[in-house]
Order: C-alpha cells, then sequence, then structure tokens
C-alpha cells in the first residue's frame, strides 16, 4: 500500500496492520536481503513513516543512522503507471529529507549483485 486513508479506525492501527501484513510476506528478495543485512547495520523492515495526519507509506528497509530508504521493486514496477507511482513517493519522500534507493529484486537474488548492492548501502 502506497497512499492509506484514515477511514474508521485510528491511522496508527491501519499502518500497523499492514506492516504486519507485509511483514508476514515478505518477498524473497526482502528476506534475503533481511539475512544479509541482519548483524551488520541497524536498520527496521517495513518502516511505517507519516506524511501527514492522513496518509503513510511503508518502507522496505529503512536504515536510521543513514536516514535511508532502500525500496526493492518486484516485477510490477515495470509498469509505467507503477513507475509514475514510485516517482511521485520517492518525491514525497525526499521532500520529508530522506534519502530513498531503489532495487530490483532481480538484483538481490542474484549474489553477485547481492554483494554490489550490500556496497552501496554501505557507502551512502
Amino acid at each position: 500500500p502506497y497512499k492509506e486513508e484514515l477511514k474508521e479506525e485510528p491511522k496508527e492501527n491501519t499502518a500497523e496492520r499492514y506492516k504486519h501484513i507485509l511483514e508476514v510476506n515478505a518477498t524473497y528478495a526482502e528476506r534475503l536481503l533481511k539475512t544479509f543485512l541482519t548483524g551488520k547495520i541497524d536498520f527496521e523492515f517495513q518502516k511505517i513513516i507519516y506524511t501527514d495526519n492522513k496518509h503513510f507509506f511503508i518502507a522496505d528497509f529503512y536504515i536510521p543512522s543513514k536516514n535511508l530508504i532502500i525500496e526493492l521493486d518486484g516485477e510490477y514496477h515495470d509498469n509505467i503507471k507503477q513507475q509514475d507511482k514510485d516517482i511521485w513517493r520517492t518525491q514525497i519522500l525526499k521532500s520529508l529529507g530522506y534519502e530513498v534507493i531503489r532495487f530490483k529484486n532481480k538484483q538481490i537474488i542474484e549474489s553477485n549483485d547481492l554483494f554490489w548492492v550490500l556496497n552501496i548501502i554501505k557507502n551512502k
């Protein structure tokens, strides 16, 4: 979910519910990156980021020491409409002071690329 409206329940409950769903249904690439990051860098998985009183995003990974958001993109991010949403989302997050980097799931899953990804994250 990219943007959730405040409905009948408090925003915090809605965000926490979506976060839990995303954690339980993590992609293979997310689980793999999480495993490689664990113990190497302090991060939060499926970090809730509130943009205002009504809206929030859930970032795949957040590294607080670098104010860095890492997004992993599956194949549906190749769709032009989704790419437009991704650009919009990144612009909002950057306007809130976050740095955002995106990787394709394929880059995480392929072992040679994974080390390249970890090096990029380390050098941010």
